[in-house]
C-alpha cells in the first residue's frame, strides 16, 4: 500500500490519523510543529515522539515536497517557480518584492480564478491541470 503524503493532510486529518492508531490528537500538533516550524522532514529526527510511533509513521506516511521544474527571476526581483505536485499537476508560485515588503502568491489549487496580470496560472482558469511559466 502506498504511503500517504503527510503534507496533504489537514490538522483534523492528522488528528484522526493518530486517534485511529490509539494515539492522542495532540500528536497532530506535535507533527505539524516538526514539519512547519522546525522544518524537520524526517520522522527519525522528531525526538519528542516515541520511536515506535516514528517507525509506524515512516511505514504509513511520507513527506513529499513538490518538485521545482523551473525558476525564473526578473530584473525587478520577482521570482517565479513552476512546481510539479505528486499528482503530476503543476503549480506556480510567485515572490513579488515591493519596497521593504514582499508578497508570496502560491497557487493552492491547480488553476486559479484570480487572474493576476503577472501570473500564468490564472490565465488558464481553475482546475486545468497544467501551467506554463513565463516572465515579462
Amino acid at each position: 500500500m502506498p504511503r500517504q503524503n503527510v503534507l496533504g493532510l489537514s490538522r483534523n486529518d492528522l488528528g484522526e490519523y493518530f486517534e485511529e492508531r490509539g494515539e492522542k490528537r495532540f500528536r497532530a500538533e506535535q507533527l505539524m510543529l516538526w514539519l512547519y516550524h522546525k522544518l524537520v522532514l524526517d520522522f527519525d529526527g522528531m525526538s519528542n515522539i516515541a520511536a515506535s510511533l516514528r517507525r509506524s509513521m515512516a511505514e504509513e506516511l511520507s513527506v513529499e515536497l513538490p518538485t521545482v521544474l523551473t525558476v525564473l527571476e526578473s530584473r525587478d526581483g520577482t521570482v517565479k517557480w513552476l512546481m510539479k505536485a505528486q499528482s503530476g499537476d503543476t503549480i506556480e508560485t510567485v515572490l513579488i518584492p515591493d519596497g521593504r515588503r514582499q508578497t508570496l502568491c502560491i497557487s493552492s489549487q491547480v488553476g486559479c480564478v484570480l487572474d493576476c496580470t503577472f501570473c500564468a496560472t490564472g490565465k488558464q482558469g481553475c482546475g486545468t491541470g497544467t501551467t506554463s511559466l513565463s516572465m515579462a
